[in-house]
C-alpha cells in the first residue's frame, strides 16, 4: 500500500469554507458547511440533498426540509424523480444537458458560470463555475446526466 504526503489547506471563498486536499492532483471537497449540517443531522445516503444545496446555494437544511416534502426518508437516497421535484419547490428548474454524456467527474469541464448537478451511477454532486464540488471531483466516475439549475426568474 503507497502512502501519500497529504496536505489540507483551508480556503474562503463568498464566505464558502472549503477544505482543501493536495495529493497528486488538487482535490476539491464538499464545502464544510454541507458536511457540517448533514453530520449533525446524522445523514448519510444525503448525496442528492448536498448536491442540490450546491446548485441553488441554499442552506442545507432548507434543502433538506424540501426533500422530506417530497418523501424522502433521512439516511435514504432518492431518484431523479425526487431531485426534479425539490428543485421546483425550493424555486428552481432544472435543464438537462446532452453535451456532457460519456465525461467523467474528473474531465466533467463546465466553460460557464453555471450551477448545477451532475449523475453518476448512483451518486449525486453539485458543480459551481465548472468544478464538481464533491468527493468525486478528482476520480473516473461516468456521468449519466448533467442538469444546469436555474432560477425561476433566470440563470444563477
Amino acid at each position: 500500500m503507497h502512502q501519500h504526503a497529504m496536505l489540507t489547506l483551508k480556503q474562503t471563498i463568498n464566505s464558502d469554507t472549503t477544505f482543501i486536499t493536495l495529493t497528486k492532483e488538487l482535490k476539491m471537497s464538499i464545502p464544510a458547511h454541507l458536511r457540517s449540517a448533514s453530520a449533525t443531522m446524522k445523514e448519510t445516503d444525503d448525496c442528492c440533498v448536498i448536491a442540490v444545496a450546491i446548485a441553488t446555494g441554499l442552506p442545507y437544511r432548507e434543502v433538506h426540509k424540501a426533500f422530506a416534502k417530497v418523501g424522502r426518508k433521512n439516511r435514504t437516497g432518492v431518484t431523479t424523480f425526487y431531485v426534479e421535484v425539490a428543485i421546483k419547490m425550493l424555486g428552481f428548474r432544472s435543464v438537462k444537458l446532452e453535451t456532457w454524456k460519456g465525461k467523467t467527474c474528473k474531465t466533467f469541464k463546465q466553460p460557464f458560470p453555471q450551477r448545477g448537478i451532475v449523475f453518476t451511477a448512483g451518486h449525486a454532486a453539485g458543480f459551481v463555475g465548472g468544478i464538481v464540488r464533491d468527493w468525486t471531483s478528482e476520480r473516473r466516475h461516468r456521468i449519466q446526466e448533467v442538469w444546469l439549475v436555474e432560477k425561476n426568474s433566470g440563470i444563477i
